[in-house]
């Protein structure tokens, strides 16, 4: 094999080795929340009321003023941002639940949302 050859089969090489890199980062199914915060978080749907505007099925919740979550199926961290700083006809939460229960708040909705 020529000095070319060989050179474009180690570059070839090293292109599949970074793309297998990079898909490997990407990573796959999110693994499940602790069933503990799923928990809590279950709790604090209840208890702020968020059926009340929100469609949650596993909350039984058919609320229609904000968005049904069972069809957005949104992320933990889309979750967290929207209960922190609200928008739309949504209030921001941030200061008025800790921390931990807008963790588990959005914990619960990405695992329970259209399941």
């Amino acid at each position: 094999m020529s000095l070319a050859a060989r050179e474009r089969t180690a570059a070839a090489g090293l292109v599949a080795l970074a793309v297998a890199g990079v898909l490997s980062a990407c990573g796959g199914a999110p693994s499940p929340a602790d069933p503990s915060t799923v928990e809590a978080g279950a709790r604090v749907f209840s208890q702020q009321g968020c059926g009340t505007c929100h469609t949650l099925g596993a909350a039984g919740s058919r609320g229609v003023i904000g968005p049904s979550l069972d069809a957005r199926r949104p992320p933990v961290d889309r979750v967290v941002s929207q209960v922190q700083e609200g928008g739309g006809a949504m209030p921001a939460y941030a200061g008025r639940l800790s921390d931990e229960e807008i963790d588990a708040v959005a914990a619960y909705v990405a695992e329970v949302a259209g399941r």
